[in-house]
C-alpha cells in the first residue's frame, strides 16, 4: 500500500472515529503476526483466543476516547503505522503475558503470606514482630479478595511501581491506589 493510502486510512479514523472499519481491515493481520511473533519470542504457546484477545486490546486501546492514539500519531514516512503498531502490539503481548504468569503464581501460591514481617512490607506498620494471629487473620482475608486485588497486592509486595501494576492489571492508576489503600485499612485495623 502506497504512502498517500495509508493516511487517506488514518485520516477518515480521524474524521468518523465510529467508522474504522478501513483501518482495522488493513492491519489486523499485521497486529496478529506481531503477537505470534511475541508470543514465539517470548516461548509461549500460540492459542488462537489469546492472538485473538491481545489484538482486541490493541484496537480497543487505538478506538478508546474517540481514536485519541490515532489521532496523536503522524505518520512521516511510509511504513510508519506498520512500524507503530508493531511496537504497541508487542508490548500489549508482553503485558498479556506478564498479567497471565501473575495470575498463575497466585493461583499456585495461595499462602503467599508467610511468617515475616518483611513479606508484609508497609502493611504491618508495627515494629512488633508479626504474630501467627496476624498471619492467620490476614491469609483468609487475602484469600476472600478479589482475584485482581491479589494480583496487585503481591506485585505491589514484589517492589513494582503502582503505574506499572495498573498496566498489567489493565486498571487505573487511582484504581489500584485506592486497592492498596483498603487492603492497608484492613490490615492496620483488623491485624
Amino acid at each position: 500500500m502506497d504512502f498517500e493510502r495509508e493516511k487517506e486510512i488514518l485520516r477518515n479514523c480521524h474524521e468518523k472515529c465510529w467508522d474504522c472499519a478501513d483501518f482495522y481491515w488493513q492491519y489486523v493481520k499485521l497486529v496478529n503476526d506481531k503477537i505470534r511473533k511475541t508470543l514465539t519470542i517470548y516461548k509461549k504457546d500460540i492459542v488462537n483466543e489469546d492472538v485473538e484477545d491481545i489484538s482486541q486490546i490493541v484496537f480497543e486501546k487505538l478506538f478508546e476516547n474517540q481514536c485519541k492514539k490515532l489521532k496523536e500519531f503522524k505518520p512521516e514516512f511510509k511504513g510508519a503505522i506498520q512500524s507503530w503498531l508493531a511496537i504497541i502490539s508487542a508490548n500489549t503481548t508482553k503485558n498479556y503475558i506478564r498479567a497471565e504468569l501473575m495470575k498463575i503464581k497466585v493461583m499456585k501460591d495461595k499462602y503467599y503470606i508467610k511468617d515475616s514481617n518483611q513479606n508484609l512490607g508497609d502493611f504491618y506498620p508495627s515494629e512488633e514482630p508479626v504474630t501467627e494471629t496476624t498471619i492467620y487473620s490476614f491469609k483468609q482475608y487475602f484469600e476472600q479478595m478479589p482475584f485482581n486485588n491479589r494480583i496487585i497486592f503481591r506485585l505491589n509486595q514484589k517492589g513494582m511501581s503502582d503505574s506499572d501494576i495498573a498496566e498489567i492489571v489493565e486498571l487505573s492508576l487511582g484504581r489500584v491506589r485506592n486497592i492498596l489503600s483498603e487492603i492497608k485499612k484492613y490490615f492496620v485495623t483488623h491485624c
